[in-house]
């Protein structure tokens, strides 16, 4: 009994010495901010808090009801006008202070706008990350639309939006997410990720375990460890490999050009007939839907930059999914902000970075969601 006890203890101070030295030398993790979920494979775990470290600096709280945001009643306030906010990790955009925010400086921006008559209006953030169109759909039927929003905003992100709605341009994903099929011109919903998603214990310890990552840097640091273990052995998965044996190593190049492979001529099908569906699913509760465009590097490049990428990763049409888009909501009557041709501009007068530059693409920074929530804001506020 002494042994073990003289075990324990030496165990214990080695994992305090441990926890000690990490945090002077500054060595730091991501949170653990995820769990999982019966309707869209997952999301954000209500009340999780941590820092976010790997790209930006920012400390993130999860709010009550799973929302990189505030809180909010569910019952809408009188003299309020809500809009819902749906998107990716450049939505949810744990990289910046959550005040920095393109929805916050929206609100911030239509604060004095006189298209609202005087009405304080709230901004509300239901940006997961990893999100394809199908997740948003879900999300607006499931989460969105108890809160009696006057608006959605779907904040799309061309570089892999479209290949998140189909599961074999989205491999990584594809055995943890819903997915929308077409059988003719109509939607059906493909659940079967249900049958493969961790059993309740399991969940059970994982969200116990987030929970010590979130407050330990040595549990941190194992976790990371386990991580990048598991990418490791991700990239040998048969499915992996056979995407890029198929698509090449850099797929997300396919959306730049008309789609030729019959993988892509189907994500797009199903992501334009998804759009489709938010929009009327919107409109018949009252609704305003909006699509608003977002872009990637190297769209924010300025000109002789850009030119030089698009020639090493023979792009045929960089802004070809930002045209295509904005001709769908022209043809179905549904309002856009296509913001990729203005950052272009932008990027061509000024050599500020709109994005993080420590991986490619990086998701945005302070200026990039100014950038968006001004450019949005000015749309609104002129009541278009």
């Amino acid at each position: 009994m002494k042994s073990l006890l003289l075990v324990a203890f030496g165990l214990a101070l080695s994992l305090v010495l441990a926890e000690a030295a990490l945090r002077i030398l500054g060595v730091a993790f991501d949170a653990s901010l995820f769990d999982d979920d019966p309707i869209t494979g997952w999301r954000l775990r209500p009340n999780a808090e941590g820092w976010w470290v790997s790209e930006g600096h920012a400390y993130v709280r999860i709010n009550s009801a799973g929302m990189h945001d505030r809180e909010y009643p569910v019952e809408k306030p009188r003299d309020t006008v809500r809009i819902a906010v749906l998107g990716d990790s450049t939505t949810a955009a744990f990289q910046v202070d959550v005040e920095q925010n393109f929805c916050r400086v929206l609100e911030r921006k239509l604060a004095g706008c006189d298209a609202y008559g005087g009405k304080r209006v709230e901004v509300m953030n239901f940006g997961v990350p990893g999100f394809g169109t199908a997740q948003e759909l879900l999300t607006f039927r499931h989460r969105v639309l108890r809160y009696q929003p006057d608006a959605v905003i779907l904040a799309f992100y061309t570089l892999n939006d479209v290949h998140n709605n189909h599961r074999a341009l989205n491999p990584v994903d594809a055995s943890k997410s819903p997915y929308f099929l077409l059988r003719g011109d109509e939607l059906v919903l493909d659940n079967s990720f249900r049958e493969t998603q961790g059993r309740q214990m399991y969940v059970r310890l994982r969200k116990a375990f987030a929970n010590v990552v979130n407050r330990s840097r040595v549990t941190q640091l194992m976790a990371e460890l386990v991580i990048r273990r598991m990418l490791f052995t991700l990239a040998q998965r048969p499915e992996m490999i056979e995407r890029t044996n198929r698509f090449g190593a850099h797929v997300d190049d396919l959306i730049y050009g008309p789609p030729e492979v019959p993988e892509m001529k189907e994500a797009w099908r199903v992501t334009e007939a998804l759009l489709l569906a938010l929009n009327n699913e919107a409109r018949s509760h009252g609704v305003r839907f909006r699509i608003v465009t977002l872009w990637q590097s190297p769209q924010d490049r300025p000109p002789a930059l850009r030119e030089d990428e698009v020639r090493q990763r023979q792009i045929k049409d960089l802004f070809y999914p930002d045209r295509r888009l904005e001709e769908f909501a022209r043809r179905h009557d549904i309002p856009a902000i296509v913001l990729a041709p203005r950052v272009a501009e932008y990027a061509a007068r000024h050599h500020e970075p709109l994005a993080f530059e420590r991986y490619e693409p990086g998701h945005y920074n302070d200026s990039g969601h100014r950038f968006i929530g001004e450019a949005i804001g000015e749309r609104l506020c002129a009541g278009l």
